[in-house]
Formats: C-alpha cells, structure tokens, sequence
C-alpha cells in the first residue's frame, strides 16, 4: 500500500484487517497512510491494524483470538500541513538560520516597526518567502509594514524569490538587492505589491563592496562581473512617494525583466532608472497610470 487515506470512517475493529499469516506490506513505511476522523469500536483500536493470532475466528463479536496491534499513522492534515510564519521575528529568526522555503500565513501582518533590522538573507541557496495564500482573496494577502527597510538579498549564490508579499509603509528602501561581481545571481518577484513607501526606492539593485559587507561601508563601484538576473513579474508599484520604484545603479552588471507589472499613483522622479551600458532592462506588458 502507498499513498492510502482513510477519511470520516466507522470501523469496528480497525482500518485494516490482517489475517492469519498475511502481511501488510507499506511502500513508504508508516507515511504511506494517514487517517483523519475515523472513529473505531470495542477494540477502541484508533489507528491501523487488526492482527489475527491465530487461525481462530476474529470477528462477530468475538475478540478473543485478536490482537489490536494499533499501528500509529500520521494525520492526513497533519501530514499536509505546511508551518507558517506570522510575526517578523519569527520570520527573521528562521531565515538567518537557514535556506528554503518560508511561507506567511495567510491574511498575517507581520510589523517591522518594533524591529532594529530589515532580514538579510545572506548568501542564500535557493531560497523563497511566500504567502501561504490562494493568491485570488485579498483577506488572505500577507503584509509585511513598517521599518525602515524590509529585505537587504545580499550575494545569494543561488536562486531567492519573493511570491505574493504586499510590501508597505517602509521609510527608506523596501526591497535591497546587493550583487558581487564574483556571482551569478538570481532574484525575482512574483505577484508581489509595493504601496505607499518612502525613501530612495520600492526595490534597489546594487553593487556590493566584498572588501567590507557591513551596511555601514557597503559602496557602489564599477566591475567585469557575470550577468545576474532580477525578475519582476506581475507585480504592483502603487502609492510610493519615492525617488524612484526601482532603480538598477549603473555600476552592476544585470539583466532586469519587469512583466505583467503595474506602476499606479506612484509620487516619483521616475518610475525605472536603469544607467549605464552594464544594466540591460526588458519590459513586457508593464503599465503606467
């Protein structure tokens, strides 16, 4: 058996029953099966199951020649129930410890205005922030407001990716994005929105000084680095009063793709800054209202 659920059952003796001599054989060990609501009878048995003993009868009322044997399966809810984050703190905590996937709850608001620090994710290998949501209920947008700052990417050697984040009411930057010349970088936004920001910018791609990465000394300067790549797609730039919604200084070398992206009653100088020949930019279904 591999892959079996049991939902909303009554059974007397067990889920399932064992005769004399069989063998249940689990291709996944226990995690290929789960259980959820199943009620169980006079052998009170509440999980898997029902051995026979020997070749006498195990049934009718009979329980003589039975051993319950209750063989513990997870919950099939359990098993697919994914840990959220809804607190900056907690969020902060999980993704300076390591990479991989950390979702929001859905509908949390996570307040950075109580917190020193934007997250650094530093060095990432593939990591990816999302809203644990249907993406189609505004009641379950995943906000993250307040602080000066929200993201600070930093170097990441692989793929970070943010999906379904609203970011709001940051003071200075929102999302930094600081490359080093030695890497090849990916970062991308999907389904994101920024609003009613200050500052500098909504999201800033940047050089990173590797000589000295404190946020105090980190500079900008020129380089023969790879290209690194900064997705942006279907996302929405509203209501920021910043220099401008993104900006990619001229001193990277990177390849910056805005698709299905909306800027809306944004107060800015300008709503993409791209300068220099080391920054290429391609945009494709982008509006500008």
């Amino acid at each position: 058996m591999d892959g079996v659920e049991f939902t909303d059952n009554f059974v007397n003796r067990g889920l399932i029953y064992v005769g004399f001599n069989a063998t249940l054989n689990q291709t996944s060990g226990n995690e290929s099966i789960c259980s959820e609501e199943t009620t169980t009878g006079v052998l009170d048995c509440d999980a898997i199951i029902l051995q026979s003993v020997n070749s006498g009868q195990c049934g009718n009322g009979n329980f003589s020649g039975c051993s319950p044997g209750c063989l513990s399966v997870p919950s099939c809810s359990n098993e697919t129930k994914e840990e959220c984050y809804s607190t900056w703190d907690d969020l902060s905590s999980a993704v300076s410890s390591s990479d991989g996937v950390f979702s929001l709850c859905a509908g949390s608001t996570l307040d950075v205005s109580d917190s020193d620090d934007a997250i650094e994710i530093v060095s990432a290998n593939q990591t990816v922030i999302r809203c644990n949501s249907s993406m189609d209920d505004d009641e379950d947008d995943c906000i993250i407001i307040g602080g000066s700052r929200h993201f600070v990417v930093v170097d990441p050697v692989g793929s970070v990716g943010f999906e379904g984040i609203t970011f709001a009411d940051a003071d200075d930057l929102s999302v930094e994005v600081l490359l080093d010349e030695e890497s090849t970088s990916e970062v991308y936004f999907d389904s994101c929105i920024w609003e009613d920001n200050l500052g500098l910018a909504a999201v800033s791609i940047a050089m990173l000084d590797t000589t000295n990465s404190s946020e105090e000394t980190r500079r900008l300067e020129g380089h023969d680095g790879t290209d690194s790549t900064v997705l942006i797609e279907k996302c929405v730039f509203e209501s920021n009063v910043v220099n401008t919604s993104i900006v990619a200084f001229d001193t990277i070398m990177v390849e910056l793709t805005i698709s299905s992206t909306a800027f809306d009653g944004n107060n800015a100088s300008e709503s993409i800054v791209a300068a220099g020949p080391d920054t290429s930019v391609s945009m494709d279904g982008v509006e500008f209202t």
